[in-house]
């Protein structure tokens, strides 16, 4: 019986974690919105190494979000 509790409550853990992932996967979608209206105003320039790098680590933060929802998705099948 104790271990069917723990598997349960592994499984909420991690339908949570999903959660939380998947909502954490919107905020580089409005950062970089937010970045590509500042050049579109021509607020700032899209040569402006300070626009590449950061367009640059929203990326590779939105793709490791996605890694993390892949990952705990496969841990969810059974």
């Amino acid at each position: 019986m104790e271990q069917l509790d723990r598997s349960a409550t592994a499984v909420a853990e991690r339908a949570a974690e999903l959660k939380r992932l998947r909502a954490r996967l919107t905020q580089p979608e409005g950062e970089s919105a937010r970045v590509i209206r500042l050049v579109r105003n021509e607020t700032l320039s899209p040569d402006d190494s300070q626009v590449v790098s950061e367009l640059g680590n929203i990326r590779a933060q939105k793709a490791s979000t996605q890694a993390d929802i892949v990952v705990l998705e496969r841990r969810r099948r059974p």
